[in-house]
């Protein structure tokens, strides 16, 4: 929801729906593989720019290691510079830049 909110450029929006998720007790990782294991099922994880890039943003950001995200960019059937950056980015913040 804050992706596609930031995406249609309703900046507000995207940032009022974190913290209401934290109010309501949502984990962002199980909404996050909720919405993975969908995006696999309707076949458009591994083929849109946009939910692998998503994807791998919150795995990276969410879990205990960059496992998830690369095995999100692993299935992408065509690699474009946004997700090699989406991938080195979340090495980066994890301090893993080699």
């Amino acid at each position: 929801m804050i992706t596609s909110n930031n995406s249609r450029n309703n900046h507000m929006r995207a940032w009022s729906v974190f913290p209401q998720m934290l109010r309501d007790g949502v984990k962002a990782l199980s909404c996050g593989q909720l919405v993975h294991s969908l995006a696999i099922k309707i076949g458009v994880q591994g083929s849109s720019v946009y939910v692998d890039n998503s994807l791998m943003d919150m795995y990276a950001t969410c879990c205990d290691s960059m496992d998830r995200a690369r095995m999100v960019f692993d299935d992408i059937t065509t690699k474009t510079d946004v997700c090699w950056t989406t991938l080195i980015t979340g090495y980066t913040h994890r301090g893993d830049a080699y």
